[in-house]
Formats: C-alpha cells, structure tokens, sequence
C-alpha cells in the first residue's frame, strides 16, 4: 500500500463576500482531524461496518438493532484491493494479502464485490474473483475464508438466517472468462455462510429472496425467480417461487420476464410476441387473484420501460415511457392507496436510456417531489423536427435538452409549481426573475451538476445545485449552488460554481467541494450556509472528486472525499480523504425539550403547504431541529421528537385528479373529465353492474392516501352516493343522466355563477361566429337547459 502523508500547511487568506466569508484559517480548524491517503487507484465502494443503517444491493435501507461505538470501513478499489480502517479512514490498510495468510491461501487475490449481512451489521462478506471469498463477523477481527465457483456472482445474504445466501452462476461461461455475458443461470444456496454450495435450479434469470417477513401465510425461506423454459426451440418465461429450496414451486405469473419486490407489492413485467405488460399485485407472491395489468388512464400502444420512484401508504409513483427511451422524456403516474387506477400526475418529465428519471421524493419534508420536465409545447416541436415535418426554414437542430423545467409538488404529485427564485445571488446581487423566470435544478440525468441531495435526519434541509432562468442551464460555467430549509418553498444561493455536497450531524455541517474541476480544499459550514471557512487538504496534489460521503444516516461527523488524479507516469491512483469533525464543536446541544426557548439550542419547524398554511396532509405537525446558529454538537435523533399537534380541515392541497380525470389545460387548479382520451374499462359516473342499494359518483377527485383531513371542503371534492336506478322514479333517472354528461363535460363541481360565465362566453362566440338564427336559438336553448340544471345541482349540494 502506498499511503502518502501530507502535513497540511494553512495561510492566512480571507476572501470577503458581501452575502458571507470564507477564511481559509481559524481556531476551529485546529479542532478538524483530516488526513490525505493515496491509494493504488479509484474507488469502486465503501462499506461500513457495525452502522445502526445501511443500503443493500438492491437499495433497500436495512436497520441493525445492535450497536457499534467504534464502525470500521472497507475500502475496494476499481483492480480489487481491499482496504480497511479502523479510524474512519484517517489510516488505511491494504487486507488482500493479510486474508490470504490469515488463510494459509496461496496465491493472487483480487477482490470483486463485498456486502454486509441484513441481519448482523458486523458481518461482511468479501467476494473474490478466483472462487476464494472470505466473511467476518466481528468487523475484521477475524476472518474465514470459504470456496466457491469462480463465476459465482450475486450474492445475496437472507434476511432472518446470516447463514443462508442464494446466489447466480452464468450458463455456459468459462471460468477463464470472467466477462463472459449470459442470458440464464444457475441458482445456488449456501446454508451455512458459504462453506457449502449446492444447485437448486437451472434456467434462471433472476433470483431473490422473498422480502416479505416470515408469516402464517409465506414460508422464511421463500425465494421468486425468474425462468427461462425451454420446449424445443420455443422459450418460455415465468416467475414462479418455492418454500422448499424447489423441490417443489408454484407460477406466480406466466409469460413473466423480470419482477421488483417492494414490501407492499410485486411488479412483473410480461411479454407476448412483441407486446410487454406491467402487472401489479400483493407482494405476498401466493395471492394470485389479486394481480392486474395497471390501470392507467391513457389509451397507449406499448409500454416501452418503468421506473418505480416511490411507493408510500400504499400510493406508488411510477414513470412509464410510451415512446422508447431514445426520447428522453416519459410520464409519471400516481395510483390510489390499493396501488390501482393510477392518474397522470407529471407529463413529458425528463428520462434518460439507463432509466434514470429527474425526480426525487424530498426525504426531508413528507410528501414533497421534485422533477424535471419538458412544456409540452417543446415536446410537439421536438416531434415534428424528429420526423421531419418541419419546413426548411426551421430545419435547424431542435434540442429538446435546452428547454427543462424544474417543478415542485408538495402534495405528493397532485399539483406542480415553479420553484421560487432567490432574492439575490451569492454575492448579493439581485436577480430579476418573473413571468416564467423560477429557480431550475439539476437532475439524476445531468451530466454536469449534482442532483438533489435531501435526508429525513435534517428536517426542512435540501441541496441541490442548478440556476436561476427560464430553463435548466447546460453550460457548466453557469451552475451554483441552493440551500432550502423549509422543505422547498424558499432558496438561498449559498455558493457559485459546481461544487458536490454532503451533510453531517442531522444537518450542523455542510462540506462542499469542486467538482467540476481538480481541486486540494474543501470548504464547510456550520450554520447552514450562512458562513463559510475553507481547510487545504492537500499541500502539493490536486485532485479529480468522484464523490463525498458519511455514513448512511447523516448523524455522525465524519466526511470521505475520494477521487483520483494522473501523476507523473501518466497513471491514475485513487484518493482518499478523512475529514473528522467530531471535536470541532466544544459542547453538546441543549433543551431539546424547550424548543424555541431562548436558552435552548432547538427550534420547532412546522412544514407548510404550497398555499402557506401550517397543515399538511391534513395534520399539523411539528419537528424539533437545531437552530441555525447554534454552535453545539447534535448528539440527539430529532426524528423521535416529530409529533403530531392536531387535524385540520380539509383543503384543495388535500386532493388530487381521480381515475379517468387529468388537469384542465386552461385551468390547472381544476381536474376535467378526460372524455376520448380516457382508456376505460367501464364509465365511472355510471352505476356498477349487479347495483344494490347505492353507488358512488366522483367529481373528478380523490384525496390523497394518507391525508387525514376533515371538513373544510370535503363535500365539495369527494365522491357522491346516488341510489341505484331500480329504486329512481323516471323523473330522477332523467336527473341522474344530466348530472352524469354535466360531469364528464367538466360542470359537475363548478359553481352555478362560473358555469353562467362558461355558457355566456360560448353563447357570445357563436353568436358573432354564425348567421343562421336558428342554429344560434337551438344552441342557446341547449345551454339554457345545462343552466336550469346545473341551477338545481348546485341547490341540492
């Protein structure tokens, strides 16, 4: 191991900034513990060992009930060397060859993946290349070293047994070859952390274990595959599980091709000749009369590829591209609380070929997105210049990239806003921004810039790096960086440039570092941005950063900046950088039980609606957090102190469009009747075969999942109950037909004075626009009647 240590040297420089400083040397620096290591190139993954959380493989937060004071890292580089830290990396150690004597194994050792067990956070297993892999359970204190085919890959430790794990070895590839490409595999079990493996099934495409926990209904060592059949030359796909290592099994879905797993549902993608479906179904696999193909709203051709973004309460917010993924753009649609009758929540937003998409759930404050789309204005031009239909005096490039748009929903998809600008830049200038002038930010699918960064630890804390126009910019040059601490109603520019972020102690520090360019310094805050005081962390070399981290929940003080950089033989070692901040404040905060008091270092922040109100989803609820300027440790998990103050009354925020309704193009606030464009199975103004008694007629709304408003505007906004029609008299069936084609021509929750205004309008028009006289009374007597019936609606609400 070639570890390079720098004694870091500081000069007195301070840059003053109207809006606020950076010095690059204080007191407090003496109290950073930081330390600059070169390793022999860049780094692949950190793991860190005996955390209270992590991320498993497939992105899933794992949380450990045991606790470790002192958490060690690992360390694998891009060539398979592992390093180890037991001081949050201020050392490191090279442990390829210490596993190989520790052994007695001859031989190179090159290591390819390593994984921590979901169950006992100090046991991590390390992969090797070559067939030789190796565990610990006590953090690296000792290790044991098991076999294995070499090809052997995906390994996936059980979620109750640590000594359980499944993994995949490719068909038909030589163990020569480790780049070897395969469409099938073989699953193997382990039973007894990987000492033994045996096969238990052939033709797999994809294996896990069942992420449901062990009830009277499932099995604990359930496992959903895919698989490929073959009869002949014909290949048949399906999903199918078993609770007995396969002995046995049972088809959860034919024709099934690929699945995801959530802990309240199962997705499974089908295909048939050329035609893919999306099914959806109770993630217990063995309830197999409850899966459906999904429910959207729009008629479509082909469901090219989707992208699960949230799943909460039940509601599951999803983007499906109808057009290929070459298009950039795709829909995002947002189901009920059963996860069916999805509606178009976000049109034309911003997708990438790897199936990225410009959306983030706000961790910090519930119920908040933010995405990136495009006008559909744009999206009309972009078509036409793509098929060739524009004239040759328009024929010049057409790049839709040049026109995003970011937008933010604080209802959980239901409506979208424009993010309010900043009053004036880093360095105090004022920014004139109106009309379609708002603050744009950068997405998972940019190049250049760092998407959104949120953590539920810090609540109302959000970064994110962007500019301030009509458009996203795609000129680096141009991007700085936003601060939002009240969840993403207001911004402040707390930086210019490209710099990447990271948070520690719930949000008491903030590092930043270029990114855009090499770099040897970072520079940090302790008061949320307001102030800002630069540490050199290198005397001699400058660096390219890759990423900066902490641990997984944001609650502990250290940073790791690692990269690389090219030195003098034109090769490319890695960086790593340990920054400790664990002394720099002298005390721990105080009177987290009187927030707001003035002796107290909390304050209590109240998220608020897009209309301001201190209510949301129908609750008020209150956080405790750090005041700003506090100068103190956070040694406290605030999310404990969240609680709820009292119910509120219902509002608009509290509901969105309902199946079968979308957003009005002339009126957003309003949800209308999709009419041709709705792909119904059947009218749902209509009353349900077999009626017994009463049915229910929506108004075009339905209240979001988890809000538990009441009152207020409820009535106006939730469905009605109408009696079936066997026990109508003729005179209100006739009613009852009105009131269903007011409701799908967009009258039914529209007041009797707004209506009047509508027909006037429309009267008016066709009066100026027609000279037949008798067509102009026919049309206004029509009218005449929608208004003598919308009258009597109105009265009867």
């Amino acid at each position: 191991m070639n570890i390079k240590l720098l004694t870091i040297l500081f000069s007195i420089i301070s840059l003053c900034i109207c809006q606020s400083t950076i010095v690059e040397k204080n007191k407090a620096h003496e109290r950073i513990k930081h330390q600059f290591n070169e390793i022999q190139s860049s780094v692949q993954e950190i793991l860190w060992c005996g955390a209270a959380s992590a991320i498993s493989e497939d992105g899933d937060v794992m949380t450990y009930n045991q606790i470790v004071r002192n958490r060690k890292m690992y360390i694998l580089t891009d060539n398979g060397n592992l390093y180890f830290s037991k001081d949050y990396g201020q050392t490191l150690k090279s442990i390829n060859e210490i596993l190989l004597k520790q052994t007695s194994t001859q031989g190179n050792l090159i290591i390819k993946d390593i994984l921590i067990s979901p169950i006992l956070n100090t046991k991590v297993y390390i992969i090797g290349q070559s067939g030789i892999s190796f565990y610990t359970e006590d953090c690296g204190k000792t290790y044991t070293k098991i076999t294995h085919e070499p090809l052997l890959q995906n390994f996936q430790p059980h979620m109750q047994n640590q000594d359980y794990l499944i993994a995949l070895l490719p068909t038909n590839c030589s163990e020569n070859d480790p780049l070897c490409l395969s469409f099938t595999y073989q699953l193997y079990l382990s039973q007894n952390s990987g000492a033994e493996w045996r096969k238990i099934l052939d033709n797999v495409t994809q294996a896990q274990w069942d992420k449901i926990k062990a009830t009277i209904f499932n099995n604990e060592y359930r496992i959903i595959v895919s698989q490929a059949q073959y009869q002949g030359e014909i290949k048949k796909r399906q999903i199918i599980y078993s609770d007995d290592f396969f002995n046995s099994s049972y088809i959860v879905q034919e024709n099934g091709t690929r699945y995801y797993q959530s802990e309240d549902y199962i997705f499974i993608l089908t295909q048939q000749s050329t035609k893919f479906k999306l099914i959806i179904g109770p993630s217990l696999v063995n309830q197999k009369q409850s899966k459906s193909e999904i429910d959207l709203p729009i008629k479509r051709v082909k469901d090219e590829s989707f992208t699960i973004l949230d799943i909460v309460n039940g509601e599951i917010i999803i983007s499906i591209n109808h057009e290929g993924d070459e298009k950039g753009y795709t829909n995002i649609y947002v189901s009920n609380s059963q996860g069916k009758q999805f509606t178009l929540s976000l049109q034309y937003a911003v997708g990438d070929n790897d199936l990225n998409i410009d959306f983030e759930p706000i961790q910090s404050n519930e119920g908040t997105y933010i995405a990136n789309g495009y006008a559909q204005q744009q999206v009309e031009k972009y078509k036409a210049y793509k098929s060739r239909k524009v004239t040759s005096s328009t024929s010049t490039p057409f790049n839709l990239e040049n026109y995003k748009k970011t937008k933010i929903s604080f209802d959980k998809g239901g409506n979208w806003h424009s993010l309010k600008a900043p009053k004036a830049s880093y360095n105090n200038t004022k920014y004139e921004c109106s009309g379609e002038c708002s603050l744009q930010l950068k997405g998972r699918t940019e190049l250049h810039g760092n998407p959104l960064y949120s953590v539920k630890y810090a609540p109302g804390l959000i970064l994110a790096s962007g500019n301030v126009g009509i458009y996203l910019t795609q000129n680096p040059s141009e991007v700085n960086v936003y601060l939002s601490r009240d969840g993403g109603h207001n911004w402040d520019e707390i930086q210019q440039g490209s710099w990447a972020y990271e948070i520690a102690d719930q949000g008491g520090i903030i590092v930043l570092i270029q990114d855009d360019q090499p770099t040897n310094f970072i520079i940090y805050s302790a008061d949320e941005g307001k102030t800002w005081e630069k540490l050199l962390i290198s005397q001699n070399i400058k660096f390219n950063v890759d990423e900066i981290v902490t641990e997984h929940n944001n609650t502990g003080s250290v940073f790791i900046i690692y990269g690389s950089y090219e030195n003098s033989n034109n090769q490319r070692p890695g960086i790593i950088v340990s920054i400790d901040f664990n002394q720099y404040f002298n005390r721990k905060c105080q009177g987290e039980n009187v927030a707001d008091n003035e002796d107290s270092d909390y304050e209590s922040w109240i998220p608020i609606n897009f209309s301001g109100k201190k209510c949301v989803f129908g609750q008020r609820v209150e956080y405790t957090r750090k005041k700003r300027d506090a100068q103190c440790f956070n040694s406290l998990n605030l999310i404990q102190y969240k609680k709820v103050l009292n119910q509120c009354e219902c509002t608009e925020e509290d509901f969105q469009c309902d199946y079968g309704y979308a957003k009005d193009d002339f009126d957003p606030n309003k949800c209308v009747a999709m009419n041709e464009n709705f792909a119904n199975k059947q009218d749902n103004t209509k009353p349900p075969e077999n009626c017994v008694d009463y049915y229910y007629v929506t108004l075009g709304y339905r209240k979001i999942s988890n809000s538990q408003c009441k009152g207020g505007v409820e009535d106006q906004y939730m469905p009605r109950r109408v009696e079936c029609p066997d026990r109508l008299s003729e005179e209100q069936k006739q009613e009852q037909i009105q009131r269903e084609k007011l409701q799908k021509e967009g009258y039914g929750n529209r007041g009797k004075d707004e209506i009047k205004k509508e027909i006037q309008a429309e009267y008016f028009n066709q009066k100026q626009t027609s000279e037949n006289n008798n067509g102009i009374y026919k049309l206004f007597y029509k009218l005449k009647f929608k208004i003598k019936v919308s009258i009597f609606l109105f009265i009867i609400k």
